[in-house]
Formats: structure tokens, C-alpha cells, sequence
């Protein structure tokens, strides 16, 4: 239909549009004057051309067999091929009757076998009774207010800000709020603790990787300020530098206060447990090994005074 149309007006592209608008206007008007002239001519009410296609289908009922079964169903018999035909229904498996609204060759076949004028069957064919859709339910809720147009200001309430243009507050000048403004002093900002960093990041489950340990900190100054008073020493503050208890490795430089005792024996560091736990492990080989040559020289002497 669109290159049909495109072709009817292929002379007309070349104009303005207001010209090609005028002339399709004038093409339309024409045409249907003379379709109207064209229908007075009729002799009944139907087209000749629907006549036509009609006595067509007339000359093709001459070849057909038929079966009935009594009420409103034939078989038409054609050649080899067998078209099933509800006559109550004006419905053909052929489809031709439903496309063109004109009787095809075996309605017209099944309505001369019971005696019927077939002519009849196209005026009625002709004007079909279109029915709405029936009603049925959407999903979700009904809406309650109408669909707006993109470019529909509303009548009430706060107005849409498509198309203004955005000012500061501070310098007025144009595409950039105050919270951009080059003449803003930007404050330095504090990082505030966020859950993450108080609780931990999650590494799998059950199982949090500690990213900050200021509590665990405060905890263990408040322990030595408490073991040192209990001891009625001074408590001094240590500042180690150190993030995490997970990260330290070696000796963080820190020697207790004099006096300062952990369950009843005398508190040391972390080097010098490793040193004492190093030292107690060669005394424990070297005994080994002094017990081991004394042995193997008892076992030696006696072979000798028998030789």
C-alpha cells in the first residue's frame, strides 16, 4: 500500500510540502466523485466486480461431487483434494468465503444442493457485523490518572524543570550549583567511621578481616594503665604505630615497667621469649647429643679390652 501511494504521488515530491499536501487533497477528492459516479451505474447493490469473482465460482460448482450429513456439513469432493464446508457458519476450509466475503465455489455448491438462491448469501456477506473485543481484566492496579504528553505542563502543584537552566547561588553564574563553585571553600572533610570500618570487611563465611582496630587499641591501653596501677607503678603510653596485632612480626620496642608481673612470674617481650624458647631448645639437643656419645663410647670400650 505505501509504494502504491508513493507512486501516485511520485510527480508531487518534487513541490513543497504544502503544495503536495493540496494536491493530494484534490487527487482524493476526485477519486471519490468518481467512485460515486462509478456505484450509480449498479444495477443491484452489489459491485461488478464481486459479480464477477461470484459467477466465476458458479462455473467451478460444475465439477464438484458432494456429501451431506444432514444438518449443516458437506464434504465437496474436487479431484483428489476434499474441502470440508459448514454451511450454518459460512465457513469453508478453503478460507476464500471468510477472505473476500463473496461465497466461494463450495458454498455455493453445499446452498444449490438444498435449493438456496446463493446470489442472496453476498449482500448478507458484504455488510459483516464487526464486534468489539470482549473486556477482560489487566494485571495490576487501575490507574487513576491519565497518561501526560512529554511536553504537558501541569495545571497544579510544582512545575517541571525540563529546560531551565541551572545557576549558583553564590557566583550566579550559569550551569554549575553552589556545590561546585570554583569561589566555594570546599571544608575538609573528616572521614566518618562507616559500619564497614567498625565491623570489618567479610572475607568468606563467618569470617571478617579487621580494616581498623582503634577499639582494640583503646582496650589495650586501658589494660595497662589498669595492670600499672594495680602494680602502683606510672603507666605510660605506648605509640607503636601499628594497625593490626596481625601484623606484627618482631619486637615493637617496648620493655614493661619494672614490677609490671602476668600471672604471678616476671612479664618479658616477644624477643626475649623467642630468644628463651631458642636458647632451651639447644640445651635440650646438646644434652641429646652428649647422652648419644656417651653411649656409643660404652659400646666401644668393651670391644676394645677384648681385642
Amino acid at each position: 500500500m505505501a509504494e502504491s501511494f508513493n507512486a501516485w504521488i511520485l510527480g508531487l515530491r518534487n513541490n513543497t510540502i504544502v503544495t503536495i499536501l493540496e494536491e493530494i487533497r484534490v487527487k482524493v477528492m476526485s477519486r471519490v466523485s468518481k467512485l460515486r459516479a462509478f456505484a450509480d451505474t449498479w444495477t443491484n447493490g452489489i459491485s461488478p466486480m464481486a459479480m464477477m469473482v461470484f459467477n466465476t465460482n458458479v462455473t467451478r460448482t460444475m465439477r464438484y461431487n458432494i456429501e451431506w450429513n444432514g444438518d449443516d456439513g458437506f464434504e465437496v469432493l474436487e479431484g483428489v483434494y476434499t474441502y470440508t464446508m459448514n454451511l450454518g457458519q459460512q465457513k469453508c476450509s478453503c478460507r476464500s468465503w471468510k477472505l473476500k466475503y463473496i461465497p466461494c465455489a463450495h458454498g455455493i455448491t453445499s446452498m444449490n444442493h438444498l435449493n438456496m438462491d446463493a446470489s442472496q448469501a453476498i449482500s448478507s456477506c458484504r455488510n459483516p457485523i464487526v464486534e468489539p473485543p470482549e473486556a477482560r481484566q489487566m494485571p495490576g492496579r487501575t490507574p487513576k490518572n491519565r497518561r501526560r504528553e512529554l511536553d504537558e505542563v501541569r495545571k497544579a502543584g510544582k512545575l517541571p524543570r525540563m529546560g531551565i537552566i541551572m545557576t549558583c547561588s553564590i557566583c550566579r553564574g550559569a550551569n554549575h550549583n553552589k556545590r561546585n563553585c570554583p569561589k566555594n571553600p570546599k571544608p575538609k572533610s573528616t572521614p566518618t567511621p562507616t559500619q564497614e570500618s567498625i565491623t570489618g570487611k567479610k572475607k568468606g563465611r563467618g569470617q571478617y578481616e579487621r580494616t581498623s582496630n582503634n577499639w582494640y587499641k583503646k582496650r589495650c591501653m586501658k589494660w595497662l594503665q589498669e595492670e600499672a596501677k594495680s602494680c602502683g607503678t606510672s603507666s605510660r603510653r605506648v605509640n607503636t604505630g601499628v594497625v593490626s596485632s596481625a601484623h606484627v612480626t618482631g619486637d615493637i620496642d617496648f620493655k614493661p615497667t619494672k614490677g609490671l608481673k602476668w600471672k604471678g612470674k616476671q612479664a618479658m617481650t616477644q624477643r626475649e621469649l623467642q630468644v628463651q624458647s631458642v636458647m632451651h631448645r639447644i640445651q635440650t639437643r646438646s644434652k641429646a647429643v652428649g647422652i648419644q656419645t656417651r653411649a656409643q663410647a660404652k659400646e666401644k670400650s668393651p670391644s676394645k679390652k677384648t681385642s
